[in-house]
């Protein structure tokens, strides 16, 4: 909670910016609501005790999550030309390599 209210204040300042200028970006908010509960995942995650193994993989179950439901977030704002985002083609120098990338995964990934 404590990190959210710190990121109050960027999103109280986007949504007035994009009221007054008519823009919008769903990638500005959708990382600011996904980074804090990040960041609190790895801060209070600290392994410790008999159970610091179990624990660990547990964090990394967490912060794995996490960070996919960002990149599969930032993934399907790219499928379309006009990405809703204050520069539509934020994330088209990005899309080769995501490609790329997934080609790679999908032949990795073909049974032998």
């Amino acid at each position: 909670a404590l990190l959210r209210e710190q990121v109050r204040p960027l999103l109280d300042a986007t949504q007035t910016l994009e009221h007054e200028h008519q823009q919008h970006s769903e990638i500005v908010p959708m990382l600011a609501m996904q980074l804090p509960e990040l960041m609190a995942s790895l801060i209070a995650g600290v392994p410790s005790g008999d159970r610091a193994p179990a624990q660990a993989r547990e964090l990394e179950a967490r912060l794995t999550a996490r960070a996919m439901r960002m990149l599969l977030g930032l993934l399907r704002l790219a499928v379309t030309r006009r990405t809703p985002a204050y520069d539509p083609a934020v994330l088209d120098a990005y899309v080769p390599e995501v490609l790329e990338l997934a080609k790679l995964i999908h032949s990795a990934r073909q049974p032998d």
